[in-house]
C-alpha cells in the first residue's frame, strides 16, 4: 500500500519536474527584453542648424534641424564644466539628455571622465573629440548597422 503511495508521488513529482523544465526552456527560446538598459547621457548642444557643416563634431537630425553634439558627459557637474568651457565660443550652448545602449562606450566615457575632472580647458577639448569620435564608432555605426 504504502509502495503505491510512494509510485504516484514519484511519478507527479518527476513529470513535473518535466514538465516545468519543457516549459523554461520553452519561454527561454520565445523570449523578448522587454525592457532597453539605455543609459542617461548628457550632450553638449551648441546649436542647431539646416545642415551639416563641422564634421569635428556629431550631428543629430531631429524635427528643427541638425543639433550639433561637442560633448558627452554622463555627469551632470562634468557637462556643465564642458558647457561652461564652450559658452566662451558659442552662444546657444545648452545640455541635452539623451539615451545610449552601448556598454563598452559607457565604460569607455566613464574613464575619460575621470581624466575630465583633472584636466585643464585644452585637454577637456581634446578629450572630447576623442569621445565623440569614439561615439561615432562604437554607437552611431552600429545603430546604422541594426
Amino acid at each position: 500500500m504504502k509502495s503505491k503511495y510512494f509510485l504516484i508521488v514519484s511519478v507527479a513529482i518527476i513529470m513535473g519536474f518535466l514538465f516545468g523544465k519543457f516549459y523554461i526552456l520553452l519561454y527561454k527560446n520565445d523570449s523578448v527584453s522587454v525592457f532597453k538598459e539605455d543609459t542617461e547621457l548628457y550632450f553638449i548642444c551648441l546649436g542647431v542648424e539646416e545642415k551639416k557643416e563641422d564634421s569635428q563634431f556629431v550631428y543629430e537630425l531631429k524635427s528643427d534641424g541638425y543639433h550639433i553634439y561637442s560633448g558627452i558627459a554622463s555627469d551632470l557637474d562634468i557637462a556643465n564644466k564642458i558647457k561652461e568651457l564652450y559658452e566662451k565660443d558659442y552662444n546657444n550652448v545648452s545640455i541635452e539628455k539623451n539615451y545610449v545602449d552601448n556598454s563598452s562606450f559607457i565604460s569607455m566615457l566613464n574613464e575619460y571622465e575621470k581624466i575630465v575632472r583633472i584636466a585643464t580647458a585644452d585637454t577637456i577639448f581634446d578629450i572630447e573629440k576623442t569621445i565623440l569620435s569614439n561615439y561615432k564608432e562604437m554607437v552611431l555605426i552600429n545603430e546604422s548597422n541594426d
